[in-house]
C-alpha cells in the first residue's frame, strides 16, 4: 500500500522551495507508461503552471494542503472560470481540450490524476497567451 503522510508533504514543500522552478512532482504511478498517471504537484506561491490543454485527456486535481487558483480560458486567453482550491472547493476536473492553468496562492500540494501514458505537451497544447500570473 502506498501512503502519503504530512511528513512527506512537508518534505516535498521544502524540495519545491529549493527548486529553481519553485515546484516539484512526486509520482505515485510506477512508470510514465502507466495508463493512469497519479502524482502530487507541490508548489510555492510564486510559481505558475503555464496555460495549456490536453486535447484528449481530462485532468482531476484534489487539494491536499494550501490554496491553488485554477483558471480556464477561451481561445483568446480570456478567463472563463476561476476556482480557489483549498477554500470551499476541494476538487476540480478540467475537461479535455480546455485551456487551463494553476497559480499557487500559498505553499500547496495537490494530487493530479489523468490518463497516461505521460506525453510532453505538443505545440498545439501550449497556450499562445500568458494567462493569470501570481500577484
Amino acid at each position: 500500500m502506498k501512503t502519503v503522510d504530512n511528513a512527506k508533504i512537508a518534505e516535498l514543500l521544502k524540495e519545491a522551495a529549493a527548486s529553481p522552478r519553485r515546484r516539484t512532482h512526486f509520482n505515485l504511478h510506477e512508470s510514465t507508461d502507466d495508463p493512469t498517471n497519479r502524482l502530487l504537484v507541490v508548489c510555492q506561491p510564486d510559481t505558475v503552471i503555464a496555460p495549456h490543454r490536453h486535447m484528449t485527456k481530462w485532468e482531476l486535481f484534489t487539494i491536499l494542503e494550501g490554496k491553488i487558483a485554477a483558471y480556464t480560458y477561451d481561445d483568446d486567453g480570456n478567463v472563463q472560470e476561476k476556482v480557489i482550491l483549498g477554500e470551499d472547493a476541494k476538487i476540480v476536473e478540467i475537461p479535455a481540450a480546455v485551456w487551463h492553468n494553476f497559480v499557487a496562492l500559498t505553499p500547496a500540494c495537490a494530487m493530479e490524476v489523468k490518463y497516461g501514458p505521460y506525453a510532453p505537451l505538443t505545440a498545439e497544447e501550449k497556450a499562445p497567451f500568458t494567462g493569470v500570473l501570481p500577484e
